[in-house]
């Protein structure tokens, strides 16, 4: 069984057709051990509302599309226990302490930080991490 962690850009994606959204959704299949950070559903309401405030989901489909999501197989581990090691490896690779949350949960738990933020993947190609990032979209 492969162990994935599974960031906010890839959950939204389940639950509303954005560029990607079927490679988000290959990613549900029951041989995947699906795991992330207990703030996922935070991150997730977020990006929801952003796309109510914008336009591109009424306030119905918002709330639908979180319905969905809570349905997903994801399961979600405490952050406080990898935060530290997340803190020092957001410092050093001068990226956000988020999303060293998920890397660090990924390499702690031997699995990959499945993602469609380009920018994080992007800046971290060339680095001890890269090994444990897999970028869902195009480069």
């Amino acid at each position: 069984m492969n162990t994935f962690v599974i960031d906010a850009s890839v959950a939204v994606r389940w639950v509303v057709d954005l560029p990607f959204a079927s490679e988000a959704r290959s990613f549900l299949s029951f041989q995947n051990r699906l795991i992330a950070p207990d703030f996922l559903p935070a991150e997730v309401g977020s990006a929801l509302t952003k796309l109510v405030r914008a336009g591109s989901l009424s306030q119905a489909d918002g709330v639908e599309a979180y319905e969905d999501f809570f349905r997903a197989p994801v399961r979600l581990y405490p952050a406080h226990p990898i935060a530290l090691t997340a803190l020092k490896t957001a410092l050093k690779q001068g990226r956000s302490f988020y999303d060293c949350l998920y890397l660090t949960l990924a390499e702690s738990e031997g699995g990959r930080f499945v993602t469609a933020d380009a920018v994080f993947y992007k800046a971290m190609k060339g680095t001890p991490h890269a090994k444990h990032i897999h970028f869902i979209g195009q480069e």
